[in-house]
C-alpha cells in the first residue's frame, strides 16, 4: 500500500512546485507556506495566494479558495491533471 493511500497522507509534503515558487520569490517577498493539516489557515490580506491540491482533497481546497474569494474577490485557477 502506498503512503498516500493511508492516514500518513495528511502529513506528506505538498508537491515541489509550490516550494519552487517559494524559492524564487523569497529573496524579494515575504513568503508564508501554510498547510491546513498542520495549522489553521490564516486569511490575512495576501498579495497573492497559491493553492496546491490533489484530487482527493479538492473539496477542502475549494473551501479555502472560496474564503479568499469572498474576502478579497479575485482568483486565478490553473489545473494540471495527471497523465
Amino acid at each position: 500500500m502506498r503512503p498516500m493511500d493511508t492516514v500518513i497522507m495528511n502529513r506528506m509534503s505538498p508537491p515541489l512546485g509550490l516550494y519552487t515558487i517559494v524559492s524564487i520569490l523569497r529573496n524579494d517577498h515575504k513568503v508564508i507556506v501554510q498547510n491546513e493539516n498542520i495549522e489553521e489557515i490564516e486569511y490575512d490580506m495576501p498579495d497573492i495566494v497559491g493553492i496546491t491540491v490533489s484530487l482527493d482533497v479538492l473539496p477542502a481546497a475549494i473551501a479555502i479558495a472560496s474564503r479568499f474569494i469572498s474576502k478579497y474577490g479575485v482568483l486565478a485557477i490553473e489545473h494540471i491533471g495527471r497523465r
